[in-house]
């Protein structure tokens, strides 16, 4: 039913449903903290659906650890909050000796895995490097949006839109991410079809006629991909990266999920300016209809740029792309927590997302310090 360890055709293309036979979650430390720090976020919200099929939560003694470090690190020079990470703990998630080592995991995500093999459990973690080592591993490891999806009552719900097209801001880095499956009515018809548009970056769209991916920046062709064979009915991922120095470098990337191949293209444009607008037009362009014909699975954007493994993690697995829905919402949910005695007080995930938004990557020209204008680091 679903792309387990390496299926190539599952029948749900949009995430990975936890088996029926598993009653056990580990909790890597983002998980905790974004459960912990976020007033019905999406980590809270997964951990409850979870708890409703009688799922039982565990972590190990390192993570606990790795989750109050950060919590410290949030938080420096304020009060402490580690009351509220405690709480949390004490009342939903069991604590265990950490694992000993797991062939192929490394050392620092190990203990999770051999906690896992030893629960007949599944791991519940944003670190999409180890999501994916878990997966040549045979553990089973999911995302908090994974965990959203297979909830039909939930995902189908107005309040989780989200799930399919999310983002925080663009800085002077960022991505757009998106995945999807084309028609085989899209090779019939020779006009541009459109994934993405952003008023002050560009748009993504397929050609038909030339039988390649195309950036706009405006009204001017940026860059093509003429070697990347898209096939009906196939799972694709697609995204477009930009670093803005004296000179803004793009590069677009695509790939089928099951090919350890990737298409690039770069090209270098002058600096852009301003911060492209947040709003993203998904499946279509501005100022002509032109959308995509297909199924899309997901679409996601922020201030940073994918690593190697990440985007290899999400091409190459069902369900999974960057992680935008706790991507730095914990540091965020921190500053915003208080304790005052025995009170808490914890934020929503509006209000989460909000402080995000206004404090993610400053649009500065330059994507290397020597680049960027002194005041931006606060020197004389």
């Amino acid at each position: 039913m679903a792309r387990y360890f390496g299926d190539r055709w599952p029948e749900c293309w949009t995430h990975r449903p936890i088996p029926e036979d598993i009653k056990n979650v580990v909790l890597d430390a983002n998980v905790l903290l974004d459960a912990a720090l976020i007033s019905e976020g999406a980590g809270w919200i997964a951990l409850s659906l979870l708890a409703s099929r009688g799922i039982s939560f565990y972590t190990t003694e390192r993570a606990k650890d790795e989750a109050f470090e950060r919590l410290a690190d949030f938080r420096r020079n304020l009060s402490p909050i580690d009351l509220i990470l405690t709480n949390f703990l004490d009342a939903n998630v069991k604590v265990l000796a950490s694992g000993k080592d797991f062939a192929s995991i490394s050392q620092h995500d190990a203990h999770l895995a051999a906690l896992a093999d030893e629960l007949a459990a599944v791991v519940l973690t944003e670190d999409l490097v180890f999501v994916y080592d878990a997966n040549i591993a045979k553990i089973h490891a999911r995302t908090v949006r994974e965990i959203l999806l297979s909830d039909l009552s939930f995902a189908q719900s107005s309040d989780a839109k989200f799930l399919f097209f999310f983002g925080t801001s663009f800085g002077a880095d960022g991505h757009i991410f998106v995945k999807a499956i084309a028609d085989e009515k899209v090779f019939a018809e020779n006009r541009e079809w459109n994934l993405f548009a952003i008023r002050g970056l560009g748009r993504l769209a397929f050609d038909s006629g030339t039988a390649s991916f195309c950036f706009f920046d405006d009204q001017d062709l940026l860059l093509t991909k003429v070697d990347f064979d898209l096939r009906a009915g196939e799972s694709f991922a697609a995204v477009l990266e930009y670093a803005t120095g004296h000179r803004t470098v793009y590069t677009l990337k695509v790939s089928h999920g099951d090919d350890e191949s990737t298409s690039v293209a770069s090209v270098e444009r002058t600096a852009l300016k301003r911060p492209p607008a947040s709003e993203v037009r998904w499946l279509n362009r501005y100022d002509k209809p032109e959308g995509w014909l297909g199924s899309i699975q997901v679409g996601t954007f922020g201030p940073f740029r994918l690593n190697r493994k990440t985007w290899r993690a999400c091409r190459s697995l069902v369900g999974v792309a960057p992680s935008t829905l706790t991507a730095d919402l914990s540091f965020s949910a921190a500053i915003l927590c208080e304790v005052r005695g025995d009170m808490m007080r914890r934020p929503s995930w509006d209000n989460v997302r909000e402080l995000t938004y206004f404090g993610s990557g400053g649009f500065y020209p330059g994507s290397r310090r020597s680049e960027r204008d002194d005041k931006w680091f606060g020197d004389d």
